[in-house]
C-alpha cells in the first residue's frame, strides 16, 4: 500500500483533488496481499489508512469475499 497506492497520491495535487470532489470514490481492494508491510492488514485497516490519507471517506468499496482456491494461495505462501 504505502509503496503502490500511496505513492500516486503523494503526486501533487492528486489528494487534494480526491478529497475535494463531489464525484464519488470507490476504492478495489486487493484480497491477496503479499508478505511485507501489510501482511496483517484487514480490509478495514486497508480502508482506514487510505481515508485517512486523503482526507475523506470512501463512498464505496470493491472486492472479493471468496476464499481464493487453494493453488492460488499456495503460489502466496
Amino acid at each position: 500500500m504505502y509503496t503502490s497506492i500511496i505513492l500516486n497520491l503523494i503526486v501533487p495535487g492528486v489528494k487534494e483533488a480526491l478529497k475535494a470532489t463531489c464525484t464519488k470514490i470507490y476504492f478495489t481492494i486487493n484480497t491477496i496481499i503479499k508478505f511485507g508491510e501489510t501482511h496483517n492488514f484487514s480490509a478495514k485497516d486497508f480502508i482506514k489508512n487510505l481515508e485517512e490519507f486523503i482526507g475523506r471517506q470512501f463512498d464505496g468499496v470493491i472486492g472479493n469475499s471468496t476464499k481464493p482456491a487453494q493453488r492460488v494461495l499456495d503460489n502466496y505462501s
